[in-house]
């Protein structure tokens, strides 16, 4: 890679403002961009624009009260600072996801219209986001409708994968597909039982750009470590396989949330809120000691982490390869 297609995709080191590393982050994960995409604040929802040159974050004010997009841009080895993109701050805004194309997709709460309900999410768009001045716009149905979609994400072909919550769901929010044709999207058609489940909570579901991976954020499994944990499945004969937890290499006792991958396809990103409240503590902590844990990075409100997609995809079994005759 060269330029700051490799700076933007490499590790950040931990300083006091972000600086990049030509290397893979550890395979465990490592704080990402420290000063600005982790700081004492609440952040997550990383996303990395096609070429690198940009970024999208959220921060909120906890625990999810309201949500605020903010933007940042690589110059040379550092991001710099976070400010609030032009199209964000009045409504709760969150999850910015980029698709291959370039195009900007979040979430808000934005009215959409006479037949928007109050505190229904919907999803929106900007085309060419690199400025942040142009309107964004409201996808419209069948994505948008009939209940809040609460994440979405694109493949290559320009195929949606969003979670919502619909009537007829198996559970409380679903992971759906939705094509896209010439004339737009068509229905969403259900992933079914294998990623979707009557007690579980698909709340993000990032799908890579060649439609062979999924990562979704959940909550409601037996199998949770802890708040809600990161999960996988491998796309393997057009079929999503069950979903399997990618275990405490990646998740923690808190809640993990938001993944995204890179746009090169090799590192995940992903927040957590793991730190103070979760973490042992050898000894009773000093008020001295206490107040500076409240006021750091690890305070236990969330961080952007960054680890190899393959390192975190362990758990997940690949695809069986074709028998030959």
């Amino acid at each position: 890679m060269k330029g700051k297609r490799a700076i933007v995709l490499a590790t950040l080191t931990a300083c006091s403002i972000a600086v990049l590393a030509p290397s893979r982050p550890p395979a465990a994960p490592t704080l990402f961009g420290e000063g600005v995409f982790s700081t004492p604040d609440d952040e997550f929802g990383a996303a990395i624009a096609p070429g690198g040159a940009y970024a999208f974050f959220n921060r909120s004010i906890p625990r999810s009260q309201f949500y605020t997009i903010f933007r940042t841009r690589a110059e040379g080895s550092r991001w710099t600072a976070g400010e609030v993109a032009p199209f964000s701050g009045q409504w709760r805004d969150f999850d910015p996801v980029f698709g291959p194309s370039g195009r900007l997709y979040f979430i808000s709460d934005r009215p959409r219209g006479a037949s928007s309900q109050d505190g229904e999410y919907n999803v929106w768009y900007l085309e060419h986001p690199a400025g942040g001045t142009e309107p964004a716009k409201e996808l419209g149905p069948p994505v948008n409708g009939s209940g809040s979609v609460h994440f979405v994400s694109e493949t290559s072909d320009g195929t949606l994968y969003v979670c919502a919550s619909r009537e007829g769901g198996i559970g409380p929010s679903d992971v759906y597909r939705a094509v896209r044709g010439a004339s737009g999207y068509a229905p969403l058609e259900s992933l079914g039982p294998a990623v979707n489940g009557a007690e579980w909570l698909n709340l993000e579901a990032y799908v890579s750009a060649d439609e062979k991976v999924l990562i979704v954020s959940a909550y409601g499994h037996e199998d949770a470590l802890g708040d809600s944990d990161l999960y996988g499945s491998r796309r393997c004969g057009g079929a999503w396989q069950p979903l399997v937890n990618l275990g405490p290499d990646v998740n923690s006792a808190a809640r993990d949330y938001s993944p995204r991958i890179t746009p090169d396809g090799r590192t995940l990103l992903f927040a957590s809120e793991r730190g103070l409240p979760t973490e042992a503590r050898p000894k009773n902590l000093t008020y001295a000691e206490l107040i500076r844990r409240i006021r750091g990075v690890r305070n236990g409100l969330g961080n952007i982490y960054a680890m190899p997609l393959d390192a975190a995809l362990v758990a997940v079994k690949p695809c069986p390869t074709a028998k030959p005759r």
